[in-house]
């Protein structure tokens, strides 16, 4: 009786040591190991390194990132999008022609350094930066209808994005 225990015991540990084997396997198979530490920080740390390029004076409104995998390498890397408070210049000296100033940038993880690829300077979607999904990048925001004021666009609108040859490129 005590064999038989003994031999339920090693079979039940036998299979849960491949259990989680396979789920250690299954794990490095969704991300390489990277050399660098991604994530929000990692991301926020480069953006803020490029902002002085693109700002031209501006102030920083707001900044959403996600971090994912864009380019099918299994490593993380991350998407910022960005805002930039318009000046009196921007809105040809007074008035609220320009809201603000926005952009997507891509920044790719080479397994060395995170590096920008891709910069859409004013990307000019009323849209927000939601989450990266199996390497597309998911965009919700608004668009007009007829009629809709300027103020007020009134349709809900997803976008996706992926990168191609370090391009941020929409799926149709």
């Amino acid at each position: 009786m005590q064999f038989r225990n003994l031999i339920a015991i090693a079979v039940f540990l036998i299979l849960g040591m491949a259990c989680t084997s396979n789920t250690d396997n299954i794990r490095k198979q969704q991300y390489r190991k990277s050399l660098l530490n991604v994530d929000e920080g990692a991301i926020e740390k480069v953006f803020r390194e490029y902002l002085p390029k693109i700002s031209d004076g501006r102030n920083l409104n707001n900044r959403i990132i996600a971090i994912g995998d864009l380019n099918d390498d299994g490593l993380l890397d991350g998407i910022v999008d960005y805002s930039l408070e318009p000046t009196l210049e921007d809105n040809g000296g007074g008035g609220n022609a320009v809201g603000e100033i926005s952009g997507l940038i891509v920044i790719v993880n080479d397994n060395e350094n995170l590096t920008i690829v891709d910069d859409t300077g004013d990307y000019n979607v009323r849209s927000d930066l939601k989450r990266i999904k199996n390497g597309v990048v998911l965009l919700e925001g608004l668009d007009y209808a007829e009629g809709d004021p300027r103020c007020c666009p009134s349709i809900k609108t997803t976008t996706k994005l992926v990168v191609r040859n370090n391009k941020l490129t929409e799926v149709k």
